[in-house]
This record gives C-alpha cells, structure tokens and sequence, in this order.
C-alpha cells in the first residue's frame, strides 16, 4: 500500500544520503592557482576541467544549493517530521508493543529509523544522520591538505563520544559501548592524521615505529570491540 512505498521511498533515501550529499559539497570545493591568470583562476577539485569562474559553473551552482536543500538539509528534515508525527506512539513503550501487534499499522514505514533506540530517543537517527553528514560530507568542502578539516572531524568525533556516553540512545548496553569505543577510535584517527598534517611525528626511526603501533591499535580498537 502507500505506507509500503513511502518505506522504500524512506530507505532510498537513507542509502544515498551521504553518497549524494557528498558530492553536493564538492561542487564548491574549487582550487585557487595564484600563479595563474593573475591570481584569478579557480578549478573544481574533483574535476579539474571545470572552471570555478566560468558562466557554466555559475549557473549549475544553483542547481547545487537546491540539490543541498534536498539532500542533507531535506533528507534528515523529513526524517524528523514524520518521527514527531508520529511521537505519541513511538515515545511510548506500550503503545509500541500495541503497534507491534497491529503489525505496526501506523508506523511501519518508520521502524527502521527507530528500532535500534530507546523510545525516549525515537529521533535519534535524526542526529545520527547530522554525524554521518558532518564527517563524509561538511568536511570534503576543506581542502585534503588543509588540517582544518581534520581538527574539524576530531571536535565532531569527540563531540558525539560525549553525547554517546551521556544519552545511551541504544537499546542494547553493548551498542552503546561500541559507539563510545568507536568514536574514540576515530577522534585519536583525527588526531593522527592532525599531527602527521603538521609534521610532528618524530624523524626517528624508533620513535617512528612506536608512533605507527599505537596508530594501528587505535585502528584495531572498535572492531576489537565487536569481539
């Protein structure tokens, strides 16, 4: 019926969210070239074919910010707006086990968003979404050799093992502590991707060696939490 393909329709978009807005994002990372064209020329990182000052590219720009409304502005509104429709049940243990009965009659077409969470926190994959959005896409519009991007990914990292460990969203004690484990994880990644940016890592060999072990533990670390 219609809610069946309102749940497609839901999960099509939770598969391209982030691939899509991505790419969205990138159509505004241009690459400036002082020496060239007295200091004028800009070129589209992923495609250096495309120039950022041409009528061109100016005039799909504004296909690109209604493509941003869409996508991760749009995708995760509307993922909100349907969650808070439907609160009144999906705040409520009882009423959910009511729904699970009626073979979620109501609310079938959002189960996925909220299975995994606790009822006080059926928005969650709202916030969830914000992450993923802020980490694959918001931080490809910083140039790859820029650290900004990458101390910008370590405050979010180390912003959501916060919120993670304060809120507990999961069900499951053990998704809460993998999501803590996991955002430590790539908070020290961010870290060490910083310090490597900023050429602080040690010419010593010894030193070297002990400084790529400690990266490869932190790397081992959250799928060792799987265990």
């Amino acid at each position: 019926g219609q809610r069946t393909i309102v749940y497609y329709i839901l999960l099509l978009s939770f598969l391209v969210l982030v691939a899509a807005s991505t790419l969205v994002f990138q159509y505004f990372n241009c690459q400036e070239f002082p020496e060239a064209l007295g200091g004028t020329a800009s070129y589209l990182r992923k495609d250096y074919s495309i120039d950022c000052n041409s009528d061109t590219y100016a005039g799909w720009s504004a296909y690109a910010v209604i493509m941003i409304f869409i996508y991760p502005v749009g995708i995760p509104l509307s993922y909100y707006v349907l969650l808070h429709k439907h609160r009144h049940i999906l705040k409520d243990q009882q009423k959910l086990h009511k729904e699970a009965q009626l073979n979620y009659l109501n609310t079938g077409h959002l189960i996925f968003l909220i299975e995994c969470y606790n009822p006080t926190y059926y928005y969650f994959e709202v916030i969830e979404c914000v992450r993923r959005l802020a980490l694959a896409s918001a931080i490809g519009l910083f140039p790859e050799d820029s650290p900004a991007s990458v101390a910008i990914g370590v405050l979010i990292a180390f912003g959501f093992c916060i919120l993670f460990s304060l809120a507990k969203p999961y069900k499951e004690f053990d998704d809460n502590v993998l999501a803590i484990i996991l955002s430590i994880s790539l908070s020290l990644l961010f870290l060490s991707a910083l310090f490597m940016k900023q050429e602080v890592t040690s010419e010593s060999d010894q030193e070297g060696d002990l400084y790529l072990f400690v990266l490869f533990i932190v790397l081992l670390a959250g799928p060792l939490a799987l265990l």
